[in-house]
This record gives structure tokens, sequence and C-alpha cells, in this order.
């Protein structure tokens, strides 16, 4: 699979995984886990009224998780210009799962960091203005 898939390119991309172009500037700006669901404020800094796709990406502290985040939910967003407000992105028991040597799913790690944000988390997407997402612990 060298070279055929996002996650295994090891050249440049012109866009990352998840990157939208968009009209406006939007943030995160608070988020945390609670019931089985991230909760986050975002907020549309920019002049332009406009929709965006919040996503959520998980990665595993086990000694068994891959390299890179994996997205785990995502939730449609319309917010005015200047507005901002709550949203709630329900994520699988399956986010919480890695696989290990013998190919086995299962939960290896009882913590987990969570990125919500616009874009995958990795410095090109911020470099394109995707803005900097925000990283929280699920214990």
């Amino acid at each position: 699979m060298a070279q055929r898939t996002y996650k295994n390119v090891k050249g440049n991309v012109l866009y990352p995984f998840g990157f939208g172009l968009t009209y406006s500037s939007m943030y995160v700006k608070s988020a945390r886990y609670e019931g089985g669901e991230v909760v986050c404020t975002a907020e549309n800094i920019g002049d332009t009224d406009t929709g965006e796709v919040l996503e959520v990406y998980s990665r595993s502290m086990s000694a068994f998780a891959p390299k890179n985040p994996a997205l785990c939910g995502f939730a449609r967003i319309f917010l005015k210009a200047g507005e901002s407000a709550e949203f709630h992105v329900k994520l699988s028991e399956d986010a919480f799962t890695d696989v290990d040597d013998n190919g086995v799913r299962g939960v290896h790690s009882e913590e987990y960091l969570l990125y919500v944000g616009f874009s995958q988390p990795d410095e090109k997407s911020e470099a394109l203005g995707a803005g900097r997402g925000i990283w929280i612990r699920r214990r």
C-alpha cells in the first residue's frame, strides 16, 4: 500500500486529510470529555456566516497505538459571523480501542488524548490556516 493512501505517503501532500477550505475563521474555545461525548465551544471569528466540520481524533497511549491519531467523531456545525455555541460529538467505545501485535482489537490503555478542531492535528493544517485545535485527556 506504499504511497496509495494518505497514511502511507512519505512525501508532501497538498492538503492533509480532513482539511477543508472555508470562507471564515473558526476556532475551538474550550473542550471536555464527559458521558461518552466531547462537549466543546466553537466560535466564528470571521466576518462571514459559515458551516464547518468539527473533527475529533483519538490517540491511545498504549504501546500498540499507531503513530497518527484516528478520526473518531465529527459534526457539521454552522455559526453566524461573531457567534459562538456549544456542540456535542458522541463517540463510540471503539474510539478507545486499538489493535495489538496479534491483530486483536481491544482496550489496551485507559488513557487517550482527544484532539478537537477543524482539521487533523498536524503542523501543515495549522500552516494552511486551519487554526490550532485543543488536546484533552480522556481517562
